[in-house]
This record gives C-alpha cells, structure tokens and sequence, in this order.
C-alpha cells in the first residue's frame, strides 16, 4: 500500500536516514552553509514549514541516483521529485494536524495529550508508546552508524567451516514477537555507549555531523542528543507517526465497507466454482494452492499431497549411477538393484550453516544453536542444528551474539532416519512397513512405515528437517509438499520420475503420518504424508473452515475476530491466514481508491489548484544543484 509518497521521501527523513549516502561524503562547509540554509519551498496551510536546500542536496545524495540509475531519471527530474515529495509530505503532514485537531469523524479517536494545547505541537497527538517506538528507532539508527565506525564492533572474522552457499529461509516461518514499549524505553535509558575506543567512533561521527551540516549550534561537546542530527531524526520519526496514523484511519473506514457477510459470500462464491472444476483444472489448482488461496472442494478421488525431502546423489554418486544407465547388459529391476547399492554411501548434512553466519534469530547453548523467530516454523519444535558453533562476539545491550560454524557432520543413511524418526515421532521403533515385495518398485524401497498416531506439530517438524537437510531447492516453501495424481492412463503424461510418483500414490493411501523412501537417479527422496482428498471433499461452511485451521480465537466468534483484524491489520499483515488473505482481496481496491482519492483532494486543495496560496517554492534556490 503507497503510504503517501512515503516510499519516495519518508518525510524529512531523506536528511537523516540515508546513512550510507552520508559516510564519507562532505556535501556542505563552512563555506557554504550559508548556500545550502537557503528556502527551496514554504508550506502553510495552518503553520509554516520550510524546506531547505540542505534537505534537497542531502536526499539527492542519499537516493537520487536510484531514479537515474534504475529508472532512467535525468538529474533535473530527479530533483525535481525530491523537492515536490518534500513538499507533499509537508502538506499531507499539516492536513493530518488539522483533522485531528477539529476532531470530526472518522478522526474524533485519535488521541489528544491534555497537557498540551499547541494544535501544532506533534507529541499533542502521539500516544507514549508512540514516542516511545519513535525514540526508540532514533537510538537505533544512530547506534548503527556508531557501529559503522566502530572498529571493534565489526571484526574480520573466518570461520573454522565458513560456509559459502545461501540457503533459503521460511517464508511464514514464526516471527519473533515484537519488542516491548518498556523493553524500547530500556534501551532508550541506556544512552549511547562512547567509553573506551568507540569514542573514536564518536569523534568521527560528530565530524560527519559537522561537515554535513547536522551538528548545530546547540551542540554541547558531549553528547549525541544535543546534535541537529538527533533532534530531526526524532522529529521525522514523530512525523512518521502521525502520517501513518491518517492513512490507517482512511484504510480502517474503507476496510469496513468490506463485511463479515461480504467475506462469507466470498468464500461460497470460490466453493462454488470449485464445484465445477474438471480433474485437470483441480490438479492445476492443487500446484497452485496456497494457504490464502486453498482448496476448498475437491471432486476426484487419488489425489493428494506429500512432503519430499531429498538426500541428493553426490558427484561420484551421480557419475556411477550414469554409468548404470548406459550399461545395456542390465534389467531395469537389475539397474535398480545395483543403483541402491550405489546410494547406499548416501549422507546428510544439516544445510542451514549459512543462517548461523548471518547471525540473526538463533539461541545457543554451549555449541548448539537452535534456531527462532524468522528461521523456524514453530519455536518450541525447531530443530537445533546438526553441527557444532563457537560464540565469535559475545551479546551486547545493541546487538545480538554472534557465532561461526566448527563443524558439519555427514549422517550416514541408517543415522539420518534414526534421528529423523526421533525427531518426528519421537521413537526410533518402526510401526510396520506399508510397501511390500509385491510392489513394482520395491527395488527402489529403501524403508516405509506407516504411523497412525498422532504427532505433535507433525508439518512443522517434517518442514523444518525439509529445511535443514533437503537438496531439492523445490521443496522449500511450498504449501503442503508436492501434488500428487492418480496413475496416469494414457490420456496424460507422467508429472514424475517413476519410482517417485509410484512411492508417492502409496504413500497418500497409507495415510496417517507415514513415510517412504525411496530412490531415483536424483538420491534418495523421504517422503512424507501430507493430504488425500477422497473424492468427496468439502471444506465446509466459511466458519467450519476456519475451525480446522491453526487459529486460536479464544472465545471470539469469527465476527469479533474479523472485526479485530480491521482494527489491527498490521498484527496479520505478514500471515498467511486465510481470512485476512480473503479480506485484502475484497479490500484492497477499495482502500487504495479511498487512499488515493483523499491524497489527490487534499492536494488539489492546497497545492495544484491553489496557485502559491499555501506553498511556494524558489526553484532558483536550487537551480545549481542540477547543473
């Protein structure tokens, strides 16, 4: 959602927050400051607000070199962008003010602070926790920048076993709650450290602040606080708050003209069209299907879904069984047989060392790491990682523990599946194979077992070990593993490697949390049960369909759920739950079109329709900006 040109210039904060346009760069003297104090444009639709030639020269450096480089801005329309985004967000600023300060509905429950009655004064508006976050991101970025020249806070580091490859993360993995208002207030209350050598780093930031212009006059020699820097970038941050609390009252009243009744027709309108579906629209539709888009109706019986995880053929591996396919003087049941053999040597690795260089949502114990937050599905069922690490910078007030990878042992076949069926189900004791002799491939069947009991999180953890030891690049991320078809029967072709699709239809029979695996040419495929659709499944009403999800509503009826997901729509904005998927489609264009049109009065009113009423801008200010 555009968020009032704020993708653009975050307010004034193109003067504060292109940190790394700033280092090294002198775009201002002493010289020359006189120059830069210069007034590009005056906003006043209630108070004036002026726009320098600093803000401009300063946003220029920080991002203008996007517009030219990627979307092939001259200089001069680039410049011109800055100054009319500056402009913008002054008077979207402004009209926010007014609207609250009049109190009319829908802005009659912003909060007002009693104690201060300047209209123009934005903490009147703010809530604490507001000023909170909004303080609290101010000795963030400036504690990132002391980091930047600290040194000692960004060591060169090799690693026993430093791991090149990235690995894929989860994209719905469970995000680390979000920081506390007295967890914020904490670090705010600790202040900057600058003691012992980071006053180096100190020095040199009070330097940049001074030849860009942003140390001031009210500098007292000592503390960061006092800079020019400090009080705009907290003034953008409040500034912030304000605009994104307009627009969220905008997107909250459009978002209601969506109802409850409105979703439920919605979702009997895609059930319905499902009915309709021929078996190959509803196998097209079991690749595409998602959790914000799922199957709701399902006609065709034989289909279903299974986890793959693959233990990849090495190189030798891959050269030797290329050597069994050539051999002409093999049965295929002879080529199978001499092909286990082969992968026989397979070994597992635990392929998520590259997360542990990146050094972000991990807990560790001793040389174990376990992982949380934005690298796991479910925190109190991650699997740790299967390696060893060494702490290479311990944890501090601003930043978390970093560690390296020491070690990365193989697990031999037999060792995987021993730890794996721990992992899962708790047990290393078979409950019974499922694929006998008489299956066509059972040359390829390394193991089955059919488990009927139920298991904790059981996607979850089979997602997880996907994750940690899966070569298949294919089989991170998707929604409930591979669609698998019915036989073919002549009328189509085959979707996968024969071995594999055979295991997998067994699979989807037996049920339960069940596993094979199985081998192709490719290595050794464990597979897991995930869904069959019988032929005559049916989600349900909207309601009944909500029920079978993982979502607790407590005692809430879906209503109150739906209505508190209006009110705090940024709570579900990075889920995956269907009925705020379902809700964003029917809202969207609404809330976009509401946005918009309120965007393009208010800015009709003051600005294009105005002549210099309420702003004015001097472009000869800064005319030689663009050269």
């Amino acid at each position: 959602m555009k968020k009032f040109l704020i993708a653009i210039v975050s307010l004034v904060m193109s003067v504060t927050l292109g940190v790394s346009g700033l280092f090294g760069c002198q775009l201002i003297t002493i010289d020359n400051e006189k120059d830069m104090a210069q007034v590009v444009a005056t906003v006043n639709i209630g108070k004036e607000d002026v726009v320098y030639k600093k803000d401009v020269s300063v946003a220029y450096m920080n991002y203008g070199y996007v517009y030219e480089q990627y979307y092939g801005y001259t200089k001069a329309q680039t410049i011109d962008l800055i100054v009319n985004s500056l402009v913008t967000n002054r008077v979207m600023l402004q009209n926010a003010i007014n609207e609250f300060d009049k109190g009319d509905a829908p802005y009659d429950t912003v909060y007002k602070n009693p104690q201060i009655s300047d209209k123009w004064n934005i903490e009147r508006y703010l809530t604490l926790d507001e000023l909170t976050n909004a303080k609290y991101s101010v000795y963030k970025d400036i504690n990132a920048l002391l980091d930047a020249y600290d040194d000692d806070a960004n060591p060169t580091i090799k690693n026993d076993t430093a791991p090149t490859a990235s690995r894929t993360v989860p994209t719905n993995a469970a995000n680390d709650e979000e920081i506390t208002t007295p967890e914020k207030q904490a670090y705010i209350d600790k202040g900057f450290d600058i003691s012992g050598k980071r006053h180096n780093a100190f020095d040199e930031l009070i330097e940049l602040f001074e030849n860009n212009g942003l140390k001031g006059d009210e500098y007292d020699g000592r503390t960061l606080e006092s800079t020019d820097y400090f009080k705009k970038i907290l003034i953008s941050y409040q500034e912030n708050e304000i605009i994104e609390k307009f627009q969220e009252i905008l997107e909250i009243e459009a978002r209601k003209t969506v109802t409850y009744e409105d979703l439920v027709a919605a979702y009997d309108k895609d059930k319905q069209a499902q009915t309709e579906w021929s078996a190959s629209e509803f196998a097209a539709a079991m690749s595409s299907a998602t959790a914000s888009s799922p199957l709701l109706y399902g006609a065709y019986g034989n289909y279903g879904y299974v986890y793959n995880l693959l233990l990849g053929a090495d190189t030798i591996q891959s050269a030797l069984i290329s050597e069994l396919n050539a051999d002409t003087k093999l049965t295929e049941a002879e080529r199978r047989v001499e092909r286990a053999k082969v992968l026989a040597m397979t070994t597992a690795t635990d392929l998520r060392a590259p997360w542990i260089v990146s050094g972000y949502d991990m807990e560790a114990t001793g040389n174990t790491v376990k992982f949380t937050g934005d690298y796991t599905f479910n925190k109190d069922f991650s699997l740790p990682f299967q390696g060893t690490v060494k702490e290479l910078t311990a944890k501090t007030d601003e930043k978390d523990a970093t560690y390296g990878v020491t070690s990365t042992p193989k697990f031999t076949l037999n060792g995987f599946i021993d730890m794996m069926e721990e992992y899962v189900y708790g047990t290393t004791a078979s409950n019974g194979a499922f694929i006998d002799s008489t299956f066509d491939y059972a040359e390829s069947v390394y193991k089955s077992a059919k488990y009927s009991a139920t298991v904790d999180a059981y996607a979850d953890k089979i997602n997880e070990l996907i994750f940690a030891f899966s070569t298949d690049e294919g089989s991170l991320n998707t929604y409930m593993g591979y669609a698998i078809a019915p036989e073919v029967d002549g009328t189509d072709s085959e979707t996968y490697v024969t071995e594999f699709a055979a295991a997998a239809r067994e699979l989807i029979k037996a049920g339960g949390n069940s596993y094979v695996i199985v081998a192709t040419d490719y290595g050794y495929h464990v597979m897991f049960y995930s869904q069959v659709f019988s032929g005559n499944y049916d989600a349900g009403t909207f309601e009944e369909y909500l029920d079978s999800l993982d979502f607790d509503k407590g005692s809430k009826t879906w209503q109150q759920v739906y209505e508190d997901m209006i009110a705090n729509w940024n709570d579900f904005e990075d889920t995956d739950f269907y009925m705020y998927a379902l809700a964003s489609t029917l809202s969207s264009s609404i809330v976009t079109k509401k946005v918009t049109e309120v965007e393009t009065t208010v800015l009709n009113k003051y600005v294009y329709g105005a002549g210099e009423t309420y702003v004015k801008i001097n472009q000869d200010a800064y005319a030689d900006l663009i050269g």
